[in-house]
């Protein structure tokens, strides 16, 4: 988008796309909400327990916990 079409984005955005930290912020909170989306598709299904959804809850403070080991929480800004 951005060799192609210089006006597609306002120079804030293309300050926003082209910021490493940016990306990296996206992917460590894709890496927390993959457990939350699995939750959800388990709260919608018929043959769901309360045991399942906990373990995905699990899953997404396990995700969490390893971010902040790494350092990565401190950095994020959103």
């Amino acid at each position: 988008i951005l060799e192609d079409n210089n006006q597609a984005l306002t120079p804030e955005l293309r300050s926003l796309v082209q910021n490493r930290q940016f990306w990296a912020n996206a992917k460590a909170l894709a890496k927390i909400l993959l457990p939350a989306k699995n939750a959800v598709k388990m709260v919608e299904s018929k043959s769901t327990t309360t045991a399942n959804v906990f373990l995905y809850l699990i899953q997404m403070a396990v995700a969490i916990n390893i971010l902040e080991k790494d350092n990565l929480y401190e950095h994020m800004e959103f």
